[in-house]
């Protein structure tokens, strides 16, 4: 189901990897760039409780998996979904992206933490 959508400007002048974090409760969590023409997705293949958090660190192609209320986090790399592909967020330019779970309702969250990136 559709959980949301956000548009994010990276005003420099080379492209930015961000940090994508979805918390909890919600199943199957995929994260797509609509902005770009070919729509990459990072597609999830787990289950958030309430609270848990899932960090996924584009730029070391990393993704934690944190349950509710720790700061200890273990790899949850092999549930990357068949297909799926890292994308950034392009130089100069305002991104749409598009949050989906499997779930029925709406549920979850994501939060994108990004920084305008340069090269002098």
């Amino acid at each position: 189901s559709y959980a949301g959508g956000l548009s994010v400007q990276n005003t420099g002048n080379i492209e930015t990897r961000p940090l994508l974090i979805v918390t909890g409760p919600c199943t199957s969590p995929s994260i797509t760039l609509v902005s770009d023409p070919n729509a990459p997705t990072l597609a999830w293949n787990l289950t958030l409780a309430a609270g848990d958090q899932f960090v996924i660190n584009t730029d070391n192609h990393t993704a934690t998996y944190f349950s509710s209320g720790s700061t200890s986090g273990s790899s949850r790399l092999n549930t990357l979904a068949a297909g799926s592909r890292w994308w950034t967020l392009p130089a100069d330019t305002v991104s749409g992206i598009q949050f989906l779970t499997g779930d029925s309702l709406p549920s979850g969250q994501l939060t994108v933490e990004y920084a305008n990136a340069y090269i002098l």
